[in-house]
């Protein structure tokens, strides 16, 4: 039976590792990566501002555009607070549990390898699962953070057009 192997079996009745375990299934059902990304991207795609041109400009649909922008960056930044807050419990929970596990097991881990990079990689390989949430958490945030900055820079361009309208129209009605 290989080192792995028995630091597993070791681990499995670890109460520290069975804690460890909750948090993480806990975490992983506090936010689901792949329901989240997939409405993220909706957010992003139904956005009325990504279609407009001059052509369909009028001063609802732009009126829409803006109301729909500010509606799905309010939903994101509740979403990236969500995934924020859980990444960083997924975060310190792995870095306390390869802590724990170090000291505690630091006889068996020193079979699994003799470096300490030989060690930290069959950590990563015991907490594969947990290690991987953190990794699309942190994905998902960044991903979160490109479409709220685009918002926020199609907001200022919104805004232009916006004042464009305005004084397209005030000289409309001072020609009558």
């Amino acid at each position: 039976m290989s080192s792995i192997s028995e630091l597993k079996k070791s681990l499995s009745v670890d109460p520290v590792v069975v804690k460890f375990t909750r948090i993480s299934s806990v975490v992983r059902s506090a936010v689901n990566t792949e329901t989240t990304e997939k409405e993220v991207n909706f957010l992003h795609a139904s956005r009325k501002s990504r279609g407009l041109t001059s052509a369909k400009m009028s001063a609802s649909i732009l009126m829409d555009a803006i109301m729909t922008d500010m509606s799905a960056r309010s939903r994101l930044i509740e979403i990236k607070t969500l995934v924020h807050r859980n990444q960083e419990l997924i975060s310190s929970a792995l870095s306390a549990i390869k802590k724990h596990v170090m000291v505690r097991y630091q006889d068996e881990l020193r079979e699994a390898g003799s470096t300490k990079a030989d060690r930290d990689a069959a950590l990563d390989r015991i907490f594969q699962s947990a290690t991987s949430l953190k990794s699309e958490m942190s994905s998902l945030e960044e991903q979160i953070d490109m479409v709220v900055r685009d918002i926020d820079q199609a907001s200022f361009s919104l805004r232009n057009t916006t004042e464009l309208l305005k004084m397209i129209l005030d000289r409309k009605d001072s020609e009558f």
